[in-house]
């Protein structure tokens, strides 16, 4: 099961890095991530 890790890494870091060009207008309700995407722009804004 951990060689799942490094792929999905991948693709969360390929998600993150369009957040920062398309922000997300509205936060979802079962699945909170706001911390995660927050600390990823505040970082791509430096």
């Amino acid at each position: 099961m951990s060689w799942v890790f490094e792929p999905m890494n991948e693709l969360v870091g390929e998600h993150l890095r369009t957040l920062a060009e398309y922000p997300p207008v509205q936060g979802g309700n079962s699945f909170d991530m706001s911390n995660i995407v927050q600390e990823f722009l505040q970082r791509a804004r430096q």
